[in-house]
């Protein structure tokens, strides 16, 4: 997918823009400059261009094996029952990639950096060099200890690039982001139902159920432009749940006089979701001794998911069977609803109450032999419960003018909040020039929320302060009041919004579909059939902070399709989908601040026409 749709300027890569490496033109006959005297950079996953590009990637490789027991009764009687077990077995393993041609121009100089004590080296070349010149001197291709964060310079200043295409990748670059997200699950359940006839039109139904989820996962930090090597394992996290969970209802069949059949039916259902394990933080490259935060710590784990559910329903079969029409309404409780958001690089899936409110009524009439219509409709309230609350990565300050938000040194993650006067403090020690140099914003969020000093000084806090800071050894300004980070709201990470009664993502309060469909004989051996498909929803919810961003506009959609079968089994059916070529917006997800709060988007899919032919025996 394209990551940035936006077209960059070129020269990005020219060397007078500061990304040659020193050393001379050549060395031994090869260039010795990160890109070619034009500009143009050659990245092994994107390609050469002479301006930013960027791309995403998933891939995911996963089996399962199941079986499943039953034994069903069949008695006369009032009584019946339904006893039995299952396993499953699953593995997955999905990786999940960011290129962007860049971060590897960046890890090429880092490797070739005179600074690192590196001596003047080949540049760049797509399956040739891959920065194992200067890994040599570390050990060779060893993996390094997450926890130790990316490195320091001048002292592993060598970030290995992955020579390879994107359809042969071998897993090890840190010029690319990459997280990967391996587990196994077991599960195991027993379950049984009990049918009981209360009265020969009145039905009781009582469900049992228990299963137990063992989840392993292996943890893997993502190690974007860290010095080193490969991906090591940083632990495993072991998970286990056990819970119980069921369902009674009543089904009561009259006999009316103005339908051919008639099920008034309502249940009680107790429902259960495994909770899991978040992905480690990234680990990256760390810039200085002070203020870093090389790996952002992040919950490690999710609670399972809870629902009650109410639902209250009818189904009808009238004139003869020429008309169904089915209704229900329905109310769910749910106790820690699963819901998902991008934070520092890394999926985290948070937990939140939520109530969900609504009806369903579906049709079908067949007014003449071959001519059917059908028609469905759907409302739904789905809102988180009141007393919710969450950080907005689009609005960490929530709205409030005593605060601002601070971009950290652009390889840490997570942005971070500042009082405005604390900001105002960081400009004037920036001086005329804006520049970073001795300027404590440039390690600001690290310093006040990470080792929990005050920013300005690079110690604990202390009221009016003066003398030298303890990184740029500059002088403080003797008017500096100190600043106290533990003053800030969530540790700098910003203010809560109430999210009570928010609408859920994904969630259209209304929908709204039908159908037609016309047969006929054509010859003695095939019948036709034209059809047609008609769907809409109303507008929806990316997020569950339903600001204008956030919102995914409704949209409709349209189907036709011939269908001609023959008697021995042939069927060809020819078939437009999305005949009006509507392009629209079904979901959206938001990457974090830190990456620049870039959006993917999923759309519906463009107009298909084709033919489809089957033969059944």
């Amino acid at each position: 997918q394209d990551y940035n749709r936006f077209n960059t300027s070129p020269g990005v890569f020219n060397t007078n823009n500061g990304v040659g490496v020193s050393g001379g033109p050549t060395v031994n006959g090869v260039k010795n400059y990160l890109v070619s005297p034009d500009g143009v950079f050659c990245d092994p996953q994107l390609g050469c261009s002479d301006r930013l590009l960027a791309m995403d990637m998933v891939i995911a490789k996963s089996w399962q094996a199941s079986q499943e027991f039953r034994i069903t009764s069949n008695f006369s009687g009032r009584f019946n029952f339904s006893l039995g077990g299952n396993f499953m077995h699953y593995e997955t393993a999905e990786n999940y990639y960011v290129f962007i041609n860049s971060l590897t121009a960046f890890a090429w100089a880092q490797g070739g950096n005179s600074g690192s004590g590196q001596t003047a080296r080949p540049g760049w070349q797509p399956g040739v060099s891959d920065n194992s010149q200067c890994l040599g001197r570390y050990g060779g291709f060893n993996y390094r200890d997450p926890t130790d964060g990316g490195g320091t310079p001048n002292l592993n200043a060598c970030t290995y690039i992955d020579p390879n295409p994107v359809t042969s990748l071998n897993n090890n670059g840190h010029n690319y982001f990459l997280s990967q997200n391996p587990y196994t699950l077991n599960s195991f359940a027993a379950f049984g139902e009990s049918y009981f006839n209360i009265l020969p039109d009145l039905k009781a139904t009582l469900g049992l159920r228990y299963t137990e989820d063992r989840k392993h996962f292996t943890m893997i930090n993502s190690e974007l432009l860290a010095q080193g090597w490969g991906y090591p394992s940083s632990g495993v996290i072991n998970q286990q749940w056990g819970q119980f969970s069921g369902r009674a209802g009543l089904n009561w069949t009259p006999e009316l006089n103005f339908t051919d059949q008639t099920l008034v039916y309502g249940t009680y259902a107790h429902g259960y979701k495994a909770g899991g394990a978040n992905p480690p933080g990234a680990v990256l490259l760390i810039y200085g001794g002070q203020g870093n935060n090389p790996n952002p710590i992040h919950p490690l784990s999710f609670k399972p998911e809870f629902i009650d559910s109410f639902e209250l329903g009818t189904k009808n079969s009238l004139l003869d069977g020429g008309l169904t029409l089915n209704a229900n309404v329905f109310y769910f409780n749910y106790q820690g609803y699963q819901i998902s958001e991008i934070v520092d690089r890394s999926a985290i899936n948070r937990n939140f109450n939520a109530n969900v409110k609504g009806a369903e009524v579906e049709a079908t009439w067949e007014p003449l032999p071959g001519l059917r219509f059908n028609m469905s409709g759907g409302y739904e309230d789905a809102r988180v419960a009141r007393g919710s609350k969450g950080i907005d990565l689009m609005d960490r300050t929530a709205g409030d003018p005593n605060y601002m938000v601070m971009k950290p040194f652009a390889t840490q993650a997570s942005n971070c909040i500042f009082p405005i006067d604390e900001i105002a403090w960081f400009i004037k020690r920036s001086g005329p020039t804006g520049g970073a140099q001795g300027n404590p914003a440039v390690l600001a969020c690290g310093v006040a929320y990470v080792d929990g000093n005050d920013p300005m000084t690079g110690k604990p806090y202390k009221a009016n302060p003066g003398g030298v800071d303890a990184f740029f050894q500059a002088p403080v300004d003797p008017d500096y009041p100190g600043f106290n980070p533990a003053t800030v709201p969530n540790n700098g990470q910003g203010i809560y919004k109430d999210l009570g009664h928010h609408m859920l993502p994904n969630a259209p309060p209304f929908t709204f579909s039908a159908g037609a469909q016309y047969s006929m004989p054509i010859t003695a051996d095939w019948a036709g059939t034209l059809r047609g498909d008609f769907y809409w929803q109303d507008d929806s919810w990316a997020r569950v902070f339903n600001t204008e961003y956030d919102r995914i506009r409704g949209y409709s959609n349209l189907n036709i399709s011939l269908i001609l079968t023959s008697q021995n089994g042939w069927q060809v059916m020819g078939f437009a989908k999305n005949v009006f070529n509507t392009t629209a917006i079904t979901g959206a997800f938001l990457n974090s601040d830190d990456s620049g709060l870039t959006t993917n988007v999923f759309l519906t899919d463009p107009r298909l026409i084709g033919v489809r032919v089957t033969k059944n025996w």
